[in-house]
């Protein structure tokens, strides 16, 4: 064995000491005077791995394969990383090698079936590990991750508590065990169960962790915080529920309390690896974007790679980098494909069904609806497609003390779960037709309890694809459609996080982004086309330039008095609870111009989406 040289020492002795940043500058010197050293470079390529770095461990783990071959343990690390980074075909070729220890060959295997999709294969080498060796909670934890990509929620969660039960801190499958009770419909049984077990141990702050999680996946914002709160009373130095109050914190635009939470944190020995992300966001909201950028540069990128990414573009956006700033965001959307399978093929289903719906939607087939008695009461309805302005008006329209807003609540997906196939539409009864408008009406109730007394408006911006649905419903309703640049509105949606599910998987890549927006306007126009709904559109454009000039004839098509404050957005933003979309942050902000026109900064980026974009673009009349 080759003796270590006295720089590697060094660094060993740093990373010894935690002293991380240390370690692999020395390293580096270490490797520049001993390029063909193989222990120090297994030894910065896990450096690297450990810190999340997986593209800078790359190279080491490469050269450390390469000067020996033979090596197992190098050769499975060096596939991990290759797997980590989406090499997926590279990966595939070295784990074809001869010699290689089969349970750590087959979980990357495994591994590699899953981030390609083949959640069959991949399923059936997790069983057999967990076969083999049922202590194995990685194995156990991955199986569930793979049944809960699969939609097996049930499934998924008898794996994950195998998988808890031997490990039972990690808090990650800890949240995975939950979402895949929320899918079930089980949410609220499974949120008892963390309440007992919470009761039980005075000192645990994990389990409030994940009944915080549970709670927002339920949609209850007030009680995810409570829960929080609950934990950093347990324990005021635990810097993972300090760092997930101060989260939740500054998405509820409580900037004044986040920062008290993040100098709570900041005094620990051991604040975590979440501190420099948290004080890159309360940067970033302070306008300190120089600041922010710098902050989220030196954050190691194994806290969180996707929000990393994120702040170094929005950062960058601000600081009039395009060019960087989309190499950022294009990381970010990476980042959140890893945490699914089968992304590309959900964002093509998703797409296939509206254009199913779309084909669906004739003259003949509206011919075969029976009609039905108006409805007793009309909700008004706020569409467009995401990013276009529909956060921002909804705001200004909760201003009204006449107005309920529902904002992305579950109405119209629970009438359509209880529909089923879209085609029965034609085929409704009138007593069918008013078991769904009272289904309707008893879930905005959970969610806007004085809707009765007030004009309720249906804020879902995604609900532009089912004006049908609408229309059977509630004929005659008042239907409000933000309208915006069709460039902006692609960008904006390509460079925010959404939930990596379902449609949401559209958003990862600007190309899908700008196919999902060619179907939704494609079915949206048809529906204005064939059937008489009452639409008043609102240019967003025309919003930021002339508030009251736009909102006033809005209110008179709502029946609503004109009142000044609503004119007032920042006031009503701070008094609400929590806005659920991704512009949280920008509804407190004055209204300005600046978001407008923002794609002509990133025509090149733009340029391969634009025949899909430009027929759109001339038929709304903007420019291109």
């Amino acid at each position: 064995m080759n003796e270590i040289p006295p720089l590697g020492r060094q660094a060993i002795e740093y990373a010894r000491r935690g002293e991380f940043e240390q370690a692999i500058a020395t390293a580096r010197q270490a490797i520049n005077q001993h390029p063909d050293d193989f222990g120090l470079r297994i030894f910065m390529g896990m450096l690297h791995v450990r810190r999340g770095e997986l593209g800078e461990a790359l190279p080491h783990l490469r050269q450390a394969n390469a000067l020996a071959p033979a090596d197992a343990f190098a050769t499975i690390e060096f596939i991990r990383v290759l797997i980590g980074v989406g090499e997926l075909d590279e990966a595939s070729a070295q784990l074809n090698r001869p010699g290689l220890p089969a349970p750590q060959a087959t979980r990357l295997r495994a591994l590699l079936l899953h981030r390609r999709g083949d959640l069959a294969n991949a399923e059936s080498l997790f069983r057999q590990l967990v076969e083999a060796d049922p202590q194995d909670f990685e194995s156990w934890g991955n199986l569930g991750l793979c049944l809960l990509a699969s939609e097996r929620p049930q499934a998924a969660i008898q794996a994950f508590d195998h998988s808890l039960n031997l490990r039972p801190g990690r808090l990650s499958i800890r949240h995975k065990w939950a979402e895949a009770h929320h899918m079930l419909g089980t949410g609220e049984e499974a949120l008892k169960r963390l309440r007992q077990a919470a009761a039980s141990n005075s000192t645990d702050t994990a389990t409030y962790l994940a009944i915080a999680h549970l709670e927002g996946l339920l949609g209850r914002q007030p009680a995810a915080l409570e829960a929080l709160e609950e934990a950093v009373q347990r324990d005021g130095a635990d810097a993972k529920a300090l760092s997930a109050l101060a989260e939740k914190l500054e998405q509820q635009n409580d900037i004044e309390r986040c920062e008290t939470i993040v100098g709570k944190l900041a005094a620990l020995p051991d604040p975590g690896g979440k501190l420099p992300i948290l004080k890159a966001r309360l940067a970033y909201r302070h306008g300190k974007f120089d600041e922010a950028l710098g902050l989220a540069q030196e954050a190691p990128p194994s806290t969180d790679v996707g929000t990393r990414a994120q702040l170094i573009g929005q950062s960058l956006d601000r600081l009039g980098d395009p060019a960087g700033a989309f190499e950022a965001f294009e990381q970010m959307n990476r980042e959140d494909a890893r945490t699914g399978a089968e992304v590309a093929s959900q964002a093509r289903k998703s797409r296939d069904e509206l254009a199913e719906q779309k084909s669906l939607l004739t003259p003949e087939w509206l011919g075969r609806w029976a009609d039905v008695p108006a409805p007793e009461r009309l909700p008004a309805f706020l569409v467009g497609f995401p990013r276009s302005g529909t956060t921002l008006l909804d705001t200004l329209l909760m201003g009204h003390p006449g107005v309920g807003v529902a904002e992305e609540e579950p109405m119209l997906s629970s009438v359509g779960q209880r529909l089923g196939n879209f085609a029965r539409l034609a085929n409704l009864t009138a007593d069918e037709v008013g078991e769904l408008r009272n289904a309707y009406f008893e879930v905005a109730g959970k969610y806007v309890p004085d809707a009765g007394s007030k004009l309720l408006i249906d804020k879902n911006p995604l609900a532009m694809g089912s004006m049908p649905i609408v229309h059977r419903l509630f004929p005659n309703a008042p239907i409000i459609f933000m309208e915006r640049h069709p460039c902006d509105v692609v960008l904006s949606c390509f460079m925010m996080r959404f939930q990596p599910a379902g449609i949401g998987t559209n958003f990862l890549t600007l190309h899908d982004t700008a196919l999902l927006y060619d179907g939704m306007m494609q079915l949206w126009t048809r529906s204005t086309e064939l059937l008489p709904l009452r639409v008043y559109t609102i240019r967003y454009e025309r919003l930021v330039e002339d508030l009251e000039g736009e909102l006033r004839p809005l209110a008179d098509f709502l029946g609503l008095s004109w009142l000044p404050e609503i004119l007032d957005h920042r006031d009503t933003a701070k008094r609400r609870n929590f806005i659920k979309t991704p512009s949280y942050a920008q509804v407190t902000e004055p209204v300005t111009k600046k978001a407008v026109g923002r794609w002509t900064r990133y025509r090149d980026q733009l340029e391969p989406v634009m025949p899909i974009l430009e027929p759109w673009i001339a038929r709304l009349e903007y420019d291109s």
